[in-house]
């Protein structure tokens, strides 16, 4: 297939521009441009992804993003311990103690927390995902979590 991958600004609906990746069907920049393959969130039926950043084991936090970006959906399932899974806007995770997270819900022990709404959240500095067994505004990490999330 002729073609290639290329940079598009386009402003959103909030006014904003943002870079997206179309498929020049030309190859060199002229169009004719389709969103192409895509497939995120689980939506279209193209080849190309979102990848989860997930856990390698039992953790207290994890850096989703160190960067600004969007967190299209995410879920902690916790053992036996109950608390808070809380989202902060940051490039590394906050110290023991008072804290504003932009998210925070509650988790029971044994069981998962999602994304309720299943919405995009926008970040300006990174995304970073904890688990607490204090809360909502007092972090205590508990390294007893397994965190999955996909964000661009």
């Amino acid at each position: 297939m002729a073609g290639a991958w290329t940079s598009m600004s386009v402003k959103d609906g909030g006014g904003t521009s943002r870079n997206i990746r179309v498929w020049d069907e030309s190859g060199a920049g002229t169009g004719p441009f389709s969103p192409g393959p895509i497939k995120a969130n689980g939506q279209g039926t193209g080849e190309i992804a979102i990848a989860p950043v997930v856990s390698a084991a039992a953790e207290g936090s994890h850096v989703i993003k160190a960067s600004a970006g969007v967190l299209y959906d995410w879920h902690v399932t916790v053992g036996d311990v109950p608390g808070y899974v809380m989202i902060f806007d940051a490039t590394s995770a906050p110290a023991d103690g008072a804290v504003s997270p932009v998210i925070c819900l509650t988790v029971a022990a044994f069981q998962t927390c999602r994304n309720p709404d299943h919405t995009a959240t926008n970040f300006t500095t990174g995304i970073v995902i904890v688990f607490s067994s204090t809360g909502p505004f007092t972090k205590t990490i508990s390294a007893t979590a397994f965190i999955s999330a996909k964000a661009a």
